[in-house]
C-alpha cells in the first residue's frame, strides 16, 4: 500500500487538495492556509500595516478560521484585532454560537463585543420577520449589516473582515449574473473601499480564495471550537445552496474551477462593471434619523424599526448601551 507523503516535509499526509495537486500533513496544511490568506491580503490590498480590523465572528467554521488566521498574522501586519458577535436570539442555535465565541475568546485572551438583537429590538429575528412579513434571512442580513456598520463606525476601525469563502463568492458571482443584478455584482470584491465621511468602513474578505472544505479541515485539525449545526432558518431548497451544489459538482470534475472563476471575474469582468457603473458611492449619505450610512433619506434599519412600531431614539439608546457594555 502506497502511503501519501506531505508535499512540504515528506511525512505521512492527511489532506489532499485536488486543485493544488498536493498532499499535506496536518501542520503544513494549516500553514498552507495561513500562507494563502497572507497572499490574498497582499494581492488584493486588503490591509496595511497597523490597521485596526473588526472581525465578525458567527461561530461557524469559516469565521473561526478567519479569526485564527488573522490572529496568526497579527504581529506580521501589526493588526489591532477587535471581535464582534451578533446574537440573533435563535434558540439553542444562538446559545451554541455564543458558547463557541466565549471559548474562542478565552483561547486568545480577548474580550469580544456581543450584541443581543432581543435586547435591542425586544424580539429575535424570527419574531421580527413574522411581524413585518419578510423572510428571516432578509431580516437577519439587514439587522446584522446595520449593527456591524454601527460598531465599525463607533470604534473607527480601518476595515471590517467577514468570513466569506471562495464558495460564497463564486456562488454570488453566478447568482448575481443570472439575476442581472450588475450593481451588486460590481461590488463583489475581496476589498471594498469604505466611505468614512458617511461612516462606512472598508470591507475585506480574507478567505476569498479559501474553500469551505479547507476551513472545515482547518478547524478540525487545530481542534478549534466551532458550531457544526446549521441555522434552522436556512432553506435547503434556496437558490444560493443550489448554485453552491452545482459549482461544487463542477469543481469535483475540474479541480480549480472555482478559483479560476473568481480570478477571471476580478481580472476581466469586475473592472468593466466598475468603469460603467462607478464605485456606487454617489448618493450615499447619513440617515436623517440615526446618522448611519444610507442611499436614501432614511436607512432600511430605521424603516424596519418604524414597521415594528418602535421608537428610533429608544432603539438607538439600547444599541449604544450594548456597545458600551461590551
Amino acid at each position: 500500500m502506497v502511503v501519501a507523503r506531505c508535499h512540504r516535509c515528506g511525512a505521512s499526509a492527511e489532506v489532499y487538495l485536488p486543485y493544488a495537486r498536493m498532499w499535506f500533513c496536518s501542520r503544513h496544511f494549516t500553514e498552507y492556509v495561513v500562507d494563502r490568506v497572507r497572499s490574498s491580503l497582499k494581492r488584493y490590498g486588503m490591509i496595511k500595516l497597523g490597521d485596526s480590523v473588526l472581525v465578525c465572528v458567527s461561530g461557524g467554521k469559516d469565521s473561526i478560521t478567519l479569526l485564527d488566521v488573522l490572529w496568526c498574522l497579527r504581529d506580521e501586519f501589526s493588526l489591532d484585532i477587535k471581535v464582534l458577535h451578533v446574537d440573533l436570539g435563535i434558540g439553542e442555535y444562538s446559545v451554541k454560537c455564543r458558547e463557541v465565541i466565549e471559548k474562542v475568546a478565552e483561547r486568545y485572551g480577548i474580550r469580544p463585543m456581543i450584541l443581543y438583537v432581543k435586547r435591542i429590538l425586544g424580539m429575535d429575528v424570527g419574531a421580527i420577520a413574522r411581524r413585518v412579513r419578510r423572510s428571516t434571512c432578509s431580516v437577519c442580513g439587514l439587522v446584522k449589516r446595520y449593527l456591524i456598520n454601527y460598531v465599525a463606525d463607533v470604534l473607527d476601525v480601518s476595515a471590517v473582515a467577514t468570513g466569506h469563502t471562495l464558495d460564497d463568492l463564486t456562488m454570488y458571482i453566478l447568482k448575481l449574473f443570472i439575476t442581472q443584478d450588475l450593481t451588486q455584482l460590481s461590488r463583489l470584491r475581496p476589498y471594498l473601499e469604505g466611505v468614512p465621511e458617511v461612516g462606512l468602513r472598508a470591507r475585506i474578505k480574507p478567505l476569498c480564495e479559501i474553500s469551505e472544505f479547507e476551513t472545515s479541515t482547518y478547524v478540525k485539525l487545530l481542534g478549534l471550537p466551532h458550531v457544526v449545526a446549521k441555522c434552522p432558518y436556512i432553506n435547503p431548497e434556496s437558490i444560493d445552496l443550489k448554485i453552491k451544489e452545482f459549482l461544487t459538482s463542477l469543481e469535483d470534475r475540474s479541480p480549480g474551477l472555482k478559483l479560476s472563476l473568481l480570478r477571471n471575474y476580478l481580472r476581466k469582468l469586475a473592472p468593466i462593471l466598475m468603469r460603467y457603473l462607478g464605485e456606487d458611492k454617489v448618493g450615499i449619505n447619513r440617515c436623517r434619523i440615526c446618522s448611519q450610512a444610507t442611499s436614501g433619506e432614511v436607512c432600511s434599519f430605521c424603516r424596519l424599526i418604524s414597521k415594528l412600531g418602535l421608537e428610533p431614539e429608544e432603539v438607538l439608546r439600547r444599541i449604544r448601551e450594548e456597545v458600551l457594555s461590551s
